[in-house]
């Protein structure tokens, strides 16, 4: 096997170091780079070395086949995290790289490292073993209505690692649960998510982002490369918008979200903007008044989820939203049961008419 990535030893403490990695395959550049939940990858980094005089001890413990680094990887590394991502995702001429801080259990899988070493490695990750094993159907389709088992929380490290899963569904409902749980643990692993070259991957991974918020802060600089580049799909522009507006109450992005509130819209961002305070919703009324003043958008879903919405307008911004009653009116005889229900909430919400003197 070629090469994969690039290694520069930055620093080295005497239980930790940060590493440059940079990838040097024009294949594996379209996808995102390693994940710092998944320790194996940077446990084979760890035994390799950039001068033979100084060979790694942790090479001793190998081989670091896929069974071993499951099993035994926590052993060796404590933990990894993202340091910076001066160039991630890369540009169109460039490949890209991040830095990692990775702290070890004992300093000896460090002692052959020096500062300014480097090497090339083709070094890969092994996927960790699926968390959704222990998930019913049900549960796993009930994450996107907010609702996760009891015992989500107890899984953050193994749905930080299933990010990366192979499985697109198992990683798309990771992504989207450490969204709905809030998880700060899990924006290193989301980061380095954000180099896939997909922007619907970009609006799970920017809402679960803007969910998490402020503690979320890490990502802003990724967040805002992929939000000025060209071309951003107006869906994406939006859900990146909303994470930079939680988690940086960046103006630009406030402006882009509020762009992205119009029929045919991703639903999916309709329903992130229930996690915004008063203030910003009430901002926001004029733009619903424009987009859906008119009734319902033309997917079901989303229509849902614009009633969802405009109860909670209604009920915080009271008058604001009186605007917007004859169209929910309207969606009262929609063919959608679930619709009909949403637009009779909003409607209990908004109060009886205010009468016209």
């Amino acid at each position: 096997m070629g090469s994969l990535y690039a290694i520069h030893v930055v620093e080295v403490a005497t239980a930790s170091v940060v590493l440059d990695l940079w990838c040097v395959n024009e294949d594996i550049a379209k996808y995102p780079l390693p994940n710092p939940a998944l320790h194996g990858f940077f446990v084979r980094v760890l035994a390799e070395s950039a001068d033979p005089s100084r060979p790694s001890a942790l090479a001793d413990e190998g081989p670091f086949d896929d069974d071993a680094v499951r099993a035994h990887a926590e052993r060796f590394v404590a933990s990894v995290q993202v340091r910076s991502t001066a160039n991630y995702p890369g540009a169109a001429d460039e490949l890209p790289g991040v830095t990692y801080d990775v702290h070890v259990r004992d300093a000896r899988w460090l002692a052959h490292l020096r500062v300014g070493d480097r090497w090339d490695t083709a070094a890969y990750q092994t996927v960790a073993v699926s968390p959704f094993e222990a998930w019913t159907s049900e549960q796993r389709n009930n994450v996107s209505l907010g609702l996760l088992p009891s015992f989500a929380r107890e899984q953050l490290p193994q749905l930080c690692q299933a990010v990366s899963s192979y499985d697109l569904d198992d990683a798309g409902t990771a992504i989207e649960a450490l969204g709905r749980l809030g998880a700060p643990m899990a924006v290193h692993s989301l980061i380095v998510a954000l180099g896939a070259h997909d922007q619907y991957s970009h609006i799970a991974i920017a809402l679960a982002l803007g969910r998490i918020g402020p503690p979320a802060a890490r990502a802003v600089d990724t967040l805002r490369r992929i939000f000025t580049s060209e071309p951003v799909e107006s869906r994406a522009r939006a859900a990146v918008g909303f994470a930079l507006y939680r988690i940086a109450e960046d103006t630009a992005g406030f402006a882009a979200l509020r762009a992205g509130i119009r029929p045919g819209a991703d639903c999916d961002v309709f329903d992130a903007l229930l996690t915004l305070d008063e203030a910003s919703l009430r901002e926001l009324v004029p733009d619903f008044l424009r987009a859906f003043a008119g009734g319902l958008p033309g997917d079901a879903e989303a229509g849902q989820l614009v009633y969802d919405l405009l109860a909670l307008l209604a009920a915080r911004a009271g008058a604001w939203a009186e605007p917007l009653r004859a169209g929910v009116e309207r969606s009262l005889l929609d063919e959608n049961h679930n619709v009909r229900q949403r637009a009779a909430k909003a409607l209990s919400a908004l109060g009886p008419p205010t009468p016209a003197y």
